[in-house]
């Protein structure tokens, strides 16, 4: 954290970006999460090769040549144990003169260097590179997982020829997952993309079971309430992530008072989403949070009364769907007003309500979290066989007032740190 503030410093200093660009990437880094430079990419301020070079200039380390990407032997991938890569997130570049040159991203880790050099039996020398670079060949030499948002950067940006590669990789890999395109004979382009995940995740965001995650480090500790005894409703003909028992309602252990007393605990964004949902489900049987970012809108956490239903960060981060998708998630947004009862029969709404195990004939609430007039987040709770009673409803509207300001905080602590070093 201190470094990404210092680099922002530097750039300031050297007048290559304003203090207000860097403030600008700090917001959107605040709400998306990654590195300063990726975020500063995104926003346009930087190109990824002028971000690269001023990554060499304030490190005073080699710059990874983006020429050395595209010319990696098999051999040499093949002998470094994946366990390092996932690890330290870096890639092979060549090896010559009895030496390792790695692309990194954090090119100053003695303890990265020491264990890669404790394992190959051979010197390394770091170079700098772009988290945005480092991800996009790590995805394509070690089929590393990419999230939408770095999939949308790299089919619009020129440093990569050939912006369908990834695309096209992409899809391999999901096909070889069982995805399939709905026409079995259509050649989908990086331009039905969007249209292609939301279709395929949707229908197929069956998550399996597995161990629980473990817990998320933080110091403020929400209690979950525990599930009531209660009657199960009837079956519904519909496949769903798992059968949507009903909870009955229990007493709220947390407030937004109390939520506002821990700002100060907030040190990284999914703090504000692990305390949200789980304040959340004091109140309903289910909530999932989604981002919204460049016209895309991306599950994010989630929490579950009902442990069956395995509700979690990496079971839903599969849906990912067009903000524009005719549904309940377009009707919020365009009216900045909350949601209360069954969705309409449309497509989409009937969709999400399968991937997420909710019956069609139960209420949900969706609440849209804006930012200084930015839509940064949906709340989407299933709210189960019972009416959501008006206190619990106020209850969960202040959440949407509340995490705004949590947003503010984090950012406020970049600014402060970014000020500290100009």
């Amino acid at each position: 954290m201190a470094l990404a503030s210092h680099f922002g410093a530097f750039l300031v200093k050297n007048k290559i970006l304003s203090q207000g660009q860097i403030e600008e990437a700090i917001l959107n880094q605040g709400l998306l999460g990654g590195r300063l430079g990726t975020n500063l990419v995104e926003i346009g301020c930087l190109s990824l090769d002028e971000l690269e070079n001023q990554l060499a200039r304030f490190l005073n380390v080699p710059k990874a040549q983006p020429q050395e990407f595209e010319t990696i032997s098999q051999p040499l991938l093949q002998s470094i144990p994946r366990r390092l890569i996932d690890k330290y997130f870096f890639l092979p570049l060549n090896r010559k003169s009895k030496e390792l040159r790695i692309a990194t991203a954090n090119p100053k880790s003695k303890l990265m260097c020491a264990e890669i050099e404790g394992v190959l039996a051979v010197p390394v020398v770091p170079c700098v590179s772009s988290e945005i670079r480092l991800i996009y060949f790590l995805s394509k030499y070690f089929n590393l997982q990419v999230d939408m948002r770095f999939r949308s950067m790299f089919m619009k940006m020129k440093e990569f020829n050939d912006p369908d590669a990834h695309f096209n990789r992409t899809k391999e890999n999901l096909m070889q997952k069982g995805f399939q395109p709905l026409d079995k004979g259509e050649e989908l382009t990086s331009e039905d993309f969007t249209d292609f995940l939301m279709r395929e995740s949707i229908a197929r965001a069956q998550p399996q079971p597995q161990a629980p995650p473990p817990p998320p480090p933080v110091t403020f500790s929400i209690p979950v309430p525990q599930a009531r005894p209660a009657t199960a409703a009837p079956a519904i003909a519909i496949p769903t992530l798992a059968a949507a028992l009903p909870v009955a309602p229990v007493a709220p252990q947390v407030t937004i008072a109390d939520l506002q007393s821990h700002l100060e605990k907030i040190q990284e964004r999914n703090q504000i989403a692990d305390w949200a949902v789980r304040f959340c489900v004091q109140y309903v049987e289910a909530c999932v949070m989604f981002t919204v970012n460049s016209g895309l809108v991306t599950g994010w956490d989630a929490k579950s009364r009902n442990p069956q239903r395995n509700y979690n960060a990496d079971t839903v981060k599969a849906l990912v769907f067009p903000l524009e998708t005719e549904g309940i998630f377009q009707t919020v947004g365009q009216t900045r007003n909350h949601f209360l009862g069954r969705l309409s029969p449309k497509t989409f709404n009937q969709q999400i309500l399968t991937a997420l195990g909710i019956r069609p004939d139960q209420d949900v609430l969706v609440i849209p979290v804006f930012l200084k007039k930015r839509l940064v987040n949906f709340m989407f709770m299933d709210v189960g066989v019972q009416p959501l009673s008006h206190l619990f409803l106020n209850a969960l509207l202040q959440l949407g007032q509340w995490l705004p300001g949590a947003y503010e905080h984090l950012i406020l602590q970049k600014k402060q740190k970014l000020s500290e070093n100009l």
